[in-house]
């Protein structure tokens, strides 16, 4: 199910599935990128995954956590799952994650 789907449904008080960054209270999306992420509560990538989600941009927030996650990968800031191409459904988070975390098993890594 794309994201747009997920948002659009949403998820009720006793559901297990939705989009945080649609249904968390900016209070709550801080904390909850605090404890799993390890962000700065006052960081700049706290300030625009919160500007992105006033503006229901959701997708391009979970875009910001993907490129913050990743920095360690050689991910950057603007450059999303690839090749500029943002978040768009929750497996293509998990497969571009997958692919840069285990590069050998997806062919991808340089032989030295």
């Amino acid at each position: 199910m794309p994201c747009t789907t997920i948002i659009k449904n949403g998820a009720g008080p006793s559901d297990s599935h939705g989009c945080p960054f649609k249904q968390f209270t900016p209070m709550n999306l801080t904390q909850f990128l605090t404890q799993s992420y390890g962000l700065n509560s006052n960081s700049n990538e706290i300030k625009d995954i919160l500007n992105w989600n006033k503006s229901s941009l959701y997708h391009l927030s979970c875009t910001c956590v993907f490129e913050v996650h990743h920095k360690k990968y050689g991910v950057k800031k603007g450059q999303g799952v690839g090749q500029t191409e943002s978040v768009s459904h929750p497996n293509r988070y998990f497969e571009a994650s997958h692919k840069l975390s285990h590069p050998i098993e997806e062919g991808t890594a340089k032989p030295t």
